[in-house]
């Protein structure tokens, strides 16, 4: 049994040497296997991705051939494992050519197109892998099978046996790649409102397997394909002067105010780092306090304030979306290259109640702490060609309420398998009662500023590096 070259332009990169010319003809008696995916690939060498494209989501196919329980037990006699891309689809399905031994039954070939990068000493991820096991055909010694498998992201996660080839005399002669209607981009459909700006939806891997075992993140290394719907999201975290205006509200909800400044920047005790105040004071003239994002709320006022305003807590979901650059898989809210001390509000403890906290970002003889939106020069995330409303401190500043619980990655919304559309952890997990927290913080270290960095806390917490901005759907 044998791999044979199919008259392609493929088959170079599956046998060296291969050519398509007439010489090069499959012999007979083999199966030609077509494979079609409506998945977003990435451009071809040489070119870049349009910006109307979708991100890719996969880019190695790997085809095994054997028997079933070679194929189950991940041993097949024959492999074939390359990069793939757009162009290589251009003109329909991409075909190889495989030539069992003639008249003899029982053999099937394994097709998966996964992500390389989520690969394991070479093993495809399950949860981040379309799977598609195909029966081959017995073939005579001059005949030839055309068959068609189809790769759909709609069955990622979900391993498939397929017992009826289908034939391929009817495969396409166009392109389906990046087709998959849950990548596309899609519009709010309405304009924002005051301080909010529009997240087009879309698809992206949410985790990140380079975080497994990081002991400063909890359970973040799981990828799992999800889509987005559209949605608003604050511009920036709820400030101190917006959670005053909102004491009716607040009031009416029976939601605690957070605890005030001390108005002391000493950085002896905690509230030195409260930001929160009712007015303008003796020790703060000016109302400098006004501008900064208030901390130290706890979960249940945060969440009061947002609807109170017609909005909610954005889900983890919706935050690492735009945390990771939505689909591009970016492990910082700027791209890939680690962070600098500029880049964005971290690190910046190391001093009286906090001195045991990271402090390596913290300026000589200052207490550190919170300061107003935009204070990291590259934690923000465009979204307006004009860059007149950027959403600000994604990665820094102060950790964010989420409105999700708590949830282990095999636990919960996050046990379901395949493509999940617009998760939510409703149920409280099997770790406590605790609220997810995204973002990282002005006294917290630098993987804290990863897109997928995640933590729970108790939803009690008057934290003074947690924070809170709200979003909605239209």
């Amino acid at each position: 049994m044998s791999f044979r070259p199919s008259a392609t332009s493929i088959c170079w990169l599956l046998f060296a040497g291969c050519s398509p010319e007439p010489e090069s003809l499959p012999p007979q008696g083999q199966i030609l296997l077509f494979i079609a995916t409506d998945a977003p690939l990435p451009p071809a060498p040489g070119t870049s991705l349009d910006p109307l494209d979708p991100p890719p989501l996969f880019d190695h196919l790997r085809i095994d051939v054997g028997s079933r329980q070679e194929l189950a037990d991940d041993a097949p006699p024959l492999r074939r494992d390359f990069a793939v891309h757009r162009g290589l689809f251009e003109s329909g399905p991409i075909s190889v050519g495989i030539a069992p031994p003639t008249h003899e039954s029982g053999f099937a070939a394994r097709a998966r197109l996964y992500r390389a990068a989520n690969a394991r000493a070479g093993l495809p991820a399950p949860s981040s892998c379309i799977d598609q096991t195909l029966l081959l055909p017995t073939v005579d010694v001059d005949g030839i099978e055309r068959l068609l498998v189809t790769l759909r992201v709609d069955d990622t996660e979900h391993p498939g046996v397929i017992e009826q080839p289908v034939s391929a005399e009817a495969a396409p002669t166009g392109t389906a790649v990046g087709s998959w209607p849950g990548a596309a981009a899609v519009p709010c459909g309405e304009p924002p409102q005051d301080g909010e700006i529009c997240v087009p939806g879309g698809a992206f891997w949410m985790g990140d397997p380079e975080l497994k075992n990081d002991t400063d993140v909890q359970d973040a290394e799981r990828e799992h394909l999800v889509v987005v719907s559209p949605f608003f999201i604050d511009t920036h975290e709820v400030t101190v002067a917006e959670l005053r205006a909102a004491q009716a509200e607040l009031s009416a909800a029976q939601a605690p105010l957070p605890p005030f400044w001390s108005g002391s920047n000493r950085g002896l005790a905690e509230d030195d780092y409260s930001t929160f105040t009712l007015q303008a004071s003796d020790e703060d003239p000016a109302d400098t306090q006004a501008a900064l994002p208030v901390n130290a709320v706890v979960w249940e006022t945060a969440r009061a304030y947002c609807q109170a305003r017609g909005r909610d807590l954005p889900s983890e979901a919706m935050f690492e979306f735009m945390a990771s650059g939505r689909g591009r898989e970016h492990r910082y809210v700027w791209g890939d290259d680690s962070p600098n001390c500029d880049d964005a509000v971290a690190a910046r403890a190391g001093f009286g109640v906090y001195a045991t906290f990271e402090g390596a970002c913290r300026p000589s003889g200052n207490p550190g702490g919170v300061l107003p939106a935009g204070g990291g020069s590259r934690d923000r995330l465009a979204l307006d060609p004009n860059r007149e409303n950027d959403v600000l401190d994604l990665a820094g500043n102060l950790s964010e309420w989420m409105l999700d619980w708590f949830n282990a990655e095999d636990e919960g919304v996050w046990a379901t398998a395949g493509v999940q559309t617009d998760p939510v952890a409703l149920d409280v997990g099997r770790l406590g009662a605790r609220r997810a927290v995204r973002g990282g913080s002005w006294r917290g270290r630098y993987v804290e500023l990863r897109a997928a960095a995640r933590v729970g806390r108790d939803p009690a917490a008057e934290n003074r590096s947690l924070g809170f901005r709200c979003a909605r759907r239209p």
